[in-house]
């Protein structure tokens, strides 16, 4: 239940997330010092007269609410605005339904959740793997709270308030989550390490590994509460040494488009270094890789350049090649002995590098360039075939899943390079289930009517129909339902046969039944071409097939299809980086020139009556990003 209210809490003397535990010992110095400090925090505890937590709801799409700022006042005395700490509840649950991916939607409260979605979450808004450490798959569940900023007067910076204000908040927003919803649902908590206090392990943050960001997990007994736990740096900004004046003309020469054909810029920036100039200091070797200079990386390591030199981050001149995805440097700088299993202070290895740099543009085109993922380029694919090519074992050059081929398929086990064992499973599984329920539906109707009226539609009866245009619903007369259960059955034979079913091979699976007069398991190709006549199309029965198979997945959808024998035989088939993308498979399978948006059709459980509703594929314009709180 979103809070829509303002409402004011006093803190309570008794509280006990607001004090420290009481100390048990003797009269030493230790002891008093103890006791000191106790008094002195009650003492700022008692300042804080009240706390107001004012929830504005910031519905970024009317439908589902799945953002709110959160705004928390701080007042001391007669100081009304001592602090103010603002704050997003993102609700991923919400956000299950909708085939696009958590990158998309976080791009539209403003560029600090953009930069949060990328750097720390998949596209299904699970915490990525090789973050793991103080946090891990737990995290996967419940609410994002995301710490935009947290702002103190200057006077009032020394007294934790900030640190009491987060604390209130976090207990509050726990207190809702088991008033509201399923016990296990925790929030997770992010902020930037440069926008907290020093205080903040007291508020049961920890830096999340391999980040500069802070995070807290609210899950009872989670081991972010344990102040004895060690807690690795955060990753500190890549920062930059300054040059000299030489360094800086050594750098200009060598990254000059013309250099290695002009003889008098060469000469010049050989008497640059026989003048002082450092090609160490410069990072010249990483800055002509990232400018795509081939000659100029050749010319600087004949000069005695280091070629695994590490800059401030630990970057190497392989790093950056791997990372712009150019294999003709990454083959020249393995010509020249550099290192594979160099690691960056993040611990990331070159193969890391270029397959996070993958999966951040898988990413990236599908929430925000029209189309959509259409393969990874192929330059990187070229990449990792020469950072593989090696004696080392994969397991100290990376322990990511590599990508096998463009289509992103991690398992070497997809048809195609692109359906995955698990999801040709669960397509197949749920293609026997809609034809049996479409033929159990049409026995049932002694007098098929000309015209199905609306309150005669039921997903309980014609399975999966409210993928069909409203128009072709208001014809389906008994051989169009038929033609479309009969598809159904024709896509789970092919499956059987290890054949994808795209559209193209679906209409000439058709025609070769027919020619050949030979009819699948139950099918007929016939009826298939009835429902085609009467405006049906392939696509539609496909679009239905990945529709439900999405809203019963257990990680984009209600988890439906889950049950223990299902598990059982799904844990057996290798996981791969292709089993939850539905919207990358729908494009992959309609390959004909058309792709439906379905469903059509939506039904009001309250009246039992179906309602025309536009695609849920279609996000709402947002309102831009005020920028109030920058």
């Amino acid at each position: 239940m979103p809070l829509t209210t303002q409402y004011v809490e006093m803190l309570s003397d008794k509280d006990p997330h607001l004090r420290y535990d009481q100390y048990r010992g003797s009269d030493s110095q230790a002891h008093k010092a103890k006791l000191a400090k106790e008094a002195e925090y009650v003492e700022r505890e008692a300042e804080v007269k009240q706390i107001m937590l004012d929830v504005s709801t910031a519905n970024l799409d009317p439908e589902p609410h799945w953002c709110e700022e959160i705004v928390v006042k701080i007042q001391v005395g007669s100081e009304l605005d001592a602090g103010r700490i603002v704050a997003y509840q993102i609700r991923r649950s919400h956000l299950r339904w909708n085939s696009k991916p958590f990158q998309y939607f976080l791009d539209v409260p403003g560029q600090d959740t953009c930069n949060i979605g990328n750097a720390l979450f998949d596209r299904h808004g699970r915490l990525k793997p090789h973050l793991y450490g103080n946090f891990g798959a737990e995290t996967d569940q419940g609410e994002v709270l995301y710490i935009r900023d947290i702002r103190m007067k200057p006077k009032f910076r020394q007294k934790e308030l900030a640190c009491l204000a987060l604390k209130f908040l976090m207990r509050k927003l726990s207190q809702r989550q088991q008033d509201y919803s399923h016990p296990s649902q925790w929030w997770f908590a992010v902020m930037h390490k440069e926008r907290c206090e020093d205080s903040w392990r007291s508020a049961g943050f920890r830096v999340l590994d391999r980040t500069c960001f802070l995070a807290c997990c609210a899950q009872k007994g989670h081991r972010c509460w344990d102040q004895t736990q060690p807690d690795p740096k955060p990753l500190i900004e890549d920062v930059q040494p300054p040059r000299s004046a030489l360094d800086k003309a050594l750098l200009d020469l060598v990254l000059a488009s013309e250099f290695h054909n002009s003889a008098t810029k060469i000469e010049k920036a050989t008497k640059l270094l026989g003048a002082g100039a450092d090609m160490q200091s410069s990072m010249a070797v990483q800055s002509a890789v990232m400018a795509g200079r081939m000659q100029a990386v050749t010319w600087l390591l004949a000069q005695g350049a280091d070629v695994d030199q590490q800059d401030s981050a630990g970057h190497t001149a392989l790093h950056f090649a791997a990372h712009t995805g150019q294999p003709a440097l990454v083959k020249q700088l393995l010509s020249m002995s550099a290192t594979r299993t160099i690691k960056t202070k993040a611990g990331y290895t070159p193969l890391d590098v270029c397959i996070m740099e993958m999966q951040y543009w898988r990413e990236y085109k599908d929430a925000q360039v029209e189309g959509g993922f259409k393969g990874h380029d192929i330059k990187y694919m070229e990449v990792i075939n020469l950072l593989l090519k090696t004696g080392i074992k994969l397991q100290r050059l990376t322990s990511l899943p590599v990508p096998k081929n463009k289509w992103g398929c991690t398992c070497g086990e997809c048809l195609n390079g692109y359906l995955s064992p698990h999801m040709r499973y669960r397509l197949q599984c749920l293609a026997e289930v809609s034809y049996d329920n479409g033929i159990e539906f049409m026995e049932r109707i002694r007098k098929w009517p000309a015209n199905l009226k609306p309150e005669r539609r039921s997903v309980n009866g014609l399975w999966l129909q409210d993928y069909l245009p409203d128009t072709l619903l208001h014809n389906t007369s008994k051989l169009f339902a038929r033609g479309w259960c009969s598809l159904m059955d024709m896509f789970a034979d092919m499956l059987d046969n290890d054949i994808v079913p795209t559209a193209t091979a679906a209409k000439d699976n058709i025609e070769q039944e027919l020619t050949l007069g030979t009819i699948g398991r139950d099918h007929n190709p016939e009826d298939i071409i009835a429902y085609m006549k009467q405006g049906g199309r392939v696509e539609y029965a496909l679009d239905a097939l990945i529709g439900r198979s999405r809203e019963e997945n257990e990680l984009t959808g209600d988890g439906s299809f889950s049950d223990p024998t299902v598990t059982e035989e799904m844990d057996e088939m290798k996981a791969c980086e292709n089993d939850n993308d539905y919207t990358f498979l729908l494009r992959q399978l309609c390959d004909d020139g058309h792709l439906p948006s379905g469903p059509y059709l939506k039904h009001d459980p309250e009246n039992n009556d179906w309602l025309r509703a536009k695609s849920t594929r279609v996000l709402h314009n947002p309102p831009a990003d005020s920028g109030q709180y920058d």
